[in-house]
């Protein structure tokens, strides 16, 4: 079933609010792997990226499902910190 969620401007704007819909769980079935930036180490679940050769650190989360939304919202913003913070207000 065809849902419409609206239109954008720009990739980056449909990529966010794609994020953001699935993390209202939306029905969606993103194409990246369901733990895809995600690790988990002492029974936390850690976002993590590498930028510029460095890991970067995006959230610490209980809950595997919590990760993947803080995941999409990082993807969907491009990893750029002050689009997080705003699409996270």
């Amino acid at each position: 079933m065809l849902q419409y969620w609206g239109s954008f401007i720009t990739l980056e704007e449909a990529r966010m609010w794609r994020a953001y819909y699935i993390g209202k769980n939306w029905n969606a079935n993103p194409s990246f792997r369901a733990t895809e930036y995600i690790r988990r180490q002492g029974g936390k679940f850690l976002v993590i990226k590498e930028i510029d050769g460095k890991q970067q650190y995006f959230g610490s989360f209980d809950k595997l499902k919590d990760a993947q939304h803080e995941r999409d919202i990082c993807l969907a913003c491009n990893w750029d910190y002050d689009l997080i913070v705003e699409m996270e207000a």
